[in-house]
């Protein structure tokens, strides 16, 4: 080889090299690995229109959710319903967990990945559990760290373990669980921002009471019914905020009817022919309940299910 050809060849050996260490110093965190093919969960792949109950252990406590019919309802809150999407989310994004990698079976290590069991408050990892109506098990695993971008587009990636395995696996997909049963119920109570509002009326648990309205649909601002003579609002839309308590409210708790033990209510006339009655708790606490009837020709009481 001739002295001029070497010296080409290893110039442009010394370039590639400069440009492969270029590309290692911008390389991003993801993992380049090729799709799993196994399931993490087997049965349940086969069988996601089992699924009848379904429960969650963490560091904040455990629950349960479990279909009735087309319906789901939060056990430790007398079936209250909760989110079907969320449900269908759950279910079907654990039956598509494919398994790409096994990791550590040390338990002293469980806790770098959060697949440790949840049994102390400084546990990240999540236990889920999935039976059928028979209560056949379909899945069951600690549900560690996650990782969206660990396949960058290719998908997100989360750390399990399965019950009976003491390994733990790196498998791609990912589910949001919800740390606690309001993250999964149905807690919107009523949405009516303050355009829709006509009067609202606030009564005392010993009987007093006061109001407050818009004469029409146009106004800005609520003003105070009877207002003394000589006195006036100290502000023009100090009442306002009275008038928006239909806006988004979503309850904090849910119990029935018959063990609400409430007292005090407030009537909200809404110009849109719909009637609501407001009752707080005895305790005084921050937990609402709403009892709703639609005012008209189709009369329905809408706490079904409390």
């Amino acid at each position: 080889m001739k002295p001029r050809t070497f010296y080409a060849f290893a110039g442009i050996t010394a370039a590639a090299v400069v440009a492969a260490a270029i590309a290692v110093s911008t390389q991003s965190d993801t993992i380049s690995l090729t799709a799993g093919t196994e399931p993490a969960f087997p049965k349940l792949a086969n069988a996601v229109n089992d699924v009848a109950k379904i429960e969650i252990k963490n560091a904040k406590g455990s629950f349960s959710i479990t279909r009735d019919g087309d319906n789901w309802g939060m056990d430790q809150k007398e079936g209250y319903r909760v989110e079907f999407e969320k449900v269908k989310s759950a279910i079907v994004n654990l039956s598509q967990f494919k398994l790409i990698e096994k990791k550590t079976s040390d338990p002293d290590r469980y806790g770098r990945l959060e697949v440790d069991t949840p049994n102390s408050p400084e546990s990240k990892g999540r236990d889920i559990t999935l039976k059928d109506a028979e209560g056949n098990l379909l899945a069951a695993a600690v549900i560690g760290k996650l990782n969206p971008n660990l396949f960058g587009s290719g998908g997100a990636g989360t750390y399990i373990r399965r019950e009976g395995d003491e390994a733990s696996w790196l498998a791609r997909g990912q589910v949001e669980l919800g740390e606690e049963p309001n993250n999964w119920m149905v807690r919107q109570i009523v949405n009516y921002g303050q355009e829709k509002i006509k009067r609202t009326v606030i009564i005392h648990p010993d009987g007093k009471q006061f109001a407050i309205f818009k004469a029409s649909e146009k106004d800005k601002n609520f003003v105070l019914e009877n207002i003394p003579q000589g006195r006036k609002m100290k502000n023009p839309d100090e009442a306002n905020p009275l008038g928006g308590v239909m806006w988004r409210m979503m309850f904090d708790d849910v119990k029935k009817s018959r063990q609400a033990g409430m007292a005090g209510q407030a009537l909200d006339r809404i110009l849109h022919g719909l009637g609501w009655f407001y009752r707080e708790d005895r305790n005084g606490k921050n937990r609402r309940r709403l009892l709703g009837q639609i005012l008209g020709d189709n009369r329905r009481r809408c706490n079904r299910r409390g």
